[in-house]
């Protein structure tokens, strides 16, 4: 056995040294292959875990779970449960009450070395709070107390405790980098403080823990939440827990589209490494059958035969498949800055995870295996005797079939003689083509203006930073007064309005709750809510709670914008405070919970008012608070009556447009102003969205091309292969051809035409394909994206098809001059 082992790989070595061509192509095709692979795995996983890792920072915790309110004795029990990988506690002491911290809200809490960690809050200078007089902060809160990032420093911290006013003086002992995403900046202090302060107020502080939960992965944490609470000795009715939702989001939900195209592209890449490979092979295994035939002679069977084939495939993918990882790597850190940008990830690291390499090798290895298998199963089944006369050519067959002697009749015979090495090479070069025509086409057919349109209402939008991470609070997030003012006082500014936001709660007429709940049924019915929708909605039906209402004030300006859907909007009767515009149920829907010329009474804080109905309104995303509770109203009032029924209304943002040509002007003003003067306001124009626009654009022409370029280099090293190895097998034929009389002009016309046939295919179907299929197209895009506007073109295929033409012209030109080299009498030899 281990003789006919050495053997077996001793005759592999060897049929790989007489084959040094094909192993080239095989190479490559694998190299690019497993390029792919890599590309999408690295580039994939990087913007997985930067958008979960982005997610989650805006969460404040990157725990699975938290337990809440614990006592130490239920801590301690629970955090030796074997089924927890960390656990971390903190305990909350109370708001910070500095004048200077008002734009950033700050807690005072004691926190564990593993809490903070799981909190973003670990210092990356210093060390956790041990003495009573030591504090961690974050950069945000220094730079709010005009303070340098230095540890050691003494720091003021106002706050209050059982009704106790402390001004209290600190040493800053460690420093955790600030996170804008993070809606409050914990500043942690030691548990000896807290000590302390329960003996001074007679109270009990340190028996109210809440624990951070990580577990060794993110499946089924309410399940795990629920075991170690009862596997602890206790129920959920002792102790209240909560999951954290992004992990259900984003780990446990998945998006279908997405998700179907992710799948299709790896489908496309299996099958185009497969049909190369196979290709290859099958063309090798035919050169070389005679040798398998002389094999099977000597009593070499059709499993030692495979294991051959095999064992040459494996060798090659031991050099392909290492260069395909590393060179895979290297495209997917090119793109993942272009794909960050697009996406408005704000940070995304290429990953070097082991598994990432070993699944794009295990997907190289499977599309290898499924290549070679077949040519080494027709290997191992020939027979001796049919290998000894096996002719790669059947010219007496291919001239009985055609009484036509013309060149171009001659060069299709030879083409469709092997239909399914033709298929295979028309099909790689046609697939390209319709990924790089696809590409372009959805890019060309993205809408500037739908995308600026639902992006952004007006030229500019100022508003805090929070606003535009969508986690706005109308209680301390109140755009800039000095900003807005310094706005308006510029002297460019044409015409804008201020949006005032509040959220109320209303109890719904008769009317308007039975118009609410037929609309809501039809929804469950239909299967279109999901569970935390459904129990809202039933909270509601029980009347448990009011509707909540998300009341936005503006002046005529902003009202204007409105997308209205029943009734007129007239702006007299609107700015005169009687009337009001309500929201429609949703984009899709013209109805509400009130309809036009119904009477609404809606409770401000105490301050109420009936209004009439005046339409039925959609208000743009850019607009809104960019949150939506279920069966919420939006309310949309002038904002005169925000200013009566309210001292100091909350502005969630200004939105404004600009005379023409002042747009470098008014980007220095808010640009100085939002980096300078006040870092918790953030502003948007027109411009900046553009860009954005234009990122995402430049995003999916280079991730297409670079798919498509890989898939055409892929296909044009296969046709290349295959002419080379169809020509030099078919030497008897074109010499039997020769010495009949063809000259060598004929001979070259035929093999030219040859390739223009595999070259002229391919993009002859894509032109078919991209034209009859634009209005289907069209449809299906136009309905997957707000923002697209399909634009029929075939400018990739007539910017690559003479590419390929030309090179389908080259190749049988360069193979049959390297077959050439040989004498006529030799290459009639061959046929001996």
């Amino acid at each position: 056995m281990m003789v006919n082992k050495k053997c077996i790989n001793s005759l592999s070595r060897k049929i790989l040294k007489n084959n040094r061509t094909r192993n080239l192509f095989v190479i490559i095709a694998i190299v690019l292959t497993t390029l792919m692979f890599t590309t999408i795995f690295t580039s994939g996983a990087a913007l997985f875990k930067g958008m979960q890792n982005q997610v989650l920072r805006q969460a404040g915790s990157m725990a699975h779970g938290t337990l809440i309110n614990l006592t130490k004795e239920q801590y301690t029990h629970i955090s030796d449960h074997p089924s927890i990988e960390k656990i971390g506690e903190s305990i909350f002491l109370s708001p910070v009450e500095n004048e200077s911290l008002k734009k950033r809200s700050a807690i005072l809490q004691y926190g564990s070395d593993i809490q903070a960690y799981l909190l973003f809050s670990a210092p990356y200078t210093g060390k956790m709070p041990i003495k009573e007089n030591e504090i961690v902060v974050d950069t945000l809160v220094l730079d709010a107390l005009n303070l340098p990032y230095e540890t050691g420093q003494a720091i003021t911290i106002e706050f209050y405790l059982s009704e106790k006013f402390y001004n209290k003086e600190f040493i800053v002992s460690g420093i955790y980098r600030g996170d804008i995403l993070v809606s409050t900046s914990s500043m942690f202090v030691s548990l000896d403080l807290l000590h302390e302060l329960e003996n001074e107020n007679n109270s009990v502080i340190t028996d109210s823990i809440n624990a951070s939960v990580m577990y060794k992965n993110s499946n089924n944490i309410d399940n795990k939440m629920l075991k170690i609470i009862e596997e602890s000795g206790y129920s959920n009715k002792d102790i209240k827990f909560g999951t954290n939702l992004v992990y259900k989001s984003l780990v446990g939900g998945y998006d279908v589209t997405t998700t179907t195209i992710g799948i299709l592209l790896f489908l496309v890449i299996i099958f185009t490494g497969y049909l190369v490979i196979y290709n290859i092979f099958s063309i090798s295994i035919s050169k070389d059958i005679r040798l398998y035939g002389m094999l099977k002679t000597v009593g070499t069977t059709p499993t030692q035969i495979k294991k051959i084939v095999r064992n040459q495939v494996y060798s090659l993918a031991l050099i392909g498949i290492p260069i395909g990882l590393l060179l895979g790597y290297g495209l997917g850190a090119v793109l993942l800055p272009t794909i960050i940008a697009s996406l408005n990830i704000d940070k995304a690291i290429l990953s070097v995870n082991p598994i990432i390499f070993i699944g794009s090798s295990l997907f190289a290895l499977l599309t290898i295996y499924l290549g070679s298998r077949k040519p080494a199963k027709i290997a191992s089944k020939i027979t001796p005797v049919e290998a000894l006369r096996y002719q790669n050519t059947n010219i007496k067959k291919a001239v009985r079939k055609s009484n036509n002697t013309k060149i171009y009749k001659l060069a299709w015979n030879n083409l469709i003689r092997d239909k399914k090495k033709s298929i295979i090479i028309i099909t790689t070069m046609f697939l390209s083509l319709i990924i790089l025509n696809s590409a372009f086409s959805f890019s060309k057919g993205m809408s500037m203006e739908k995308f600026v349109e639902t992006m952004i209402s007006s030229d500019y939008t100022v508003a805090s930073s929070r606003y535009f991470k969508y986690q706005f609070n109308e209680n301390s997030d109140s755009t800039s007064d000095v900003l807005i003012n310094k706005i308006d006082s510029s002297g460019i500014v044409e015409e804008g309005t201020k949006i005032y936001y509040t959220s109320i709660t209303h109890i719904l007429s008769d009317d308007a709750y039975n118009n609410f709940f037929d609309y809501y049924n039809k929804l469950e019915k239909e299967e279109k809510l999901n569970g935390y929708e459904i129990e809202a909605i039933n909270g509601y039906k029980n009347r448990e709670f009011g509707i909540p209402i998300s009341a936005y004030g503006m002046n005529a300006y902003g009202a204007n914008k409105l997308e209205i859907k029943v009734g007129t909007f007239d702006a007299e009767k609107f700015l005169s405070g009687r009337y009001i515009i309500l929201g429609a149920y949703s984009d899709i829907s013209t109805e509400s919970h009130y309809n036009a010329g119904d009477k609404v009474t809606l409770d401000f804080k105490g301050v109420s008012k009936s209004y009439e109905v005046m339409a039925i309104a959609d208000l743009p995303y850019s607009m809104s608070v960019k949150y939506y509770p279920v069966g919420s109203i939006d309310c949309f009032i002038p904002n005169t009556e925000f200013e009566r029924i309210y001292e100091k209304p909350s502005v969630m943002s200004y939105i404004f447009d600009i005379k023409a040509g002042y747009e470098n002007e008014m980007d220095t003003l808010l640009q100085d102003f939002t980096t300078i003067n006040d870092k918790t306001m953030d502003y948007n124009s027109k411009q900046t969205i553009s860009k954005e626009f234009d990122d995402t654009k430049k995003m999916l022409l280079i991730v297409g091309g670079m798919l498509s370029f890989t898939i055409g280099l892929i296909s044009i090293a296969n046709f290349i292969n295959s002419m080379f190895a169809s020509i030099i097998t078919r030497r008897t034929e074109l010499a039997m051809m020769k010495s009949i009389g063809m000259t060598k002009k004929q001979l070259r016309r035929m093999l030219g035409y040859e390739g223009l046939y595999y070259g002229g295919i391919p993009v002859f179907l894509a032109l078919i394909m991209e034209v009859g299929f634009r209005n289907f197209f069209a449809r299906t895009l136009a309905s997957q994206s707000w923002a697209f506007d399909y634009q029929f073109t075939i400018l990739p295929l007539l910017v690559v098809a003479p590419v390929f033409l030309v090179i389908s012209l080259m190749i049988p030109y360069f193979a049959n001059k390297k077959a050439s080299n040989i004498s006529l009498i030799e290459q009639l030899r061959g046929a001996e």
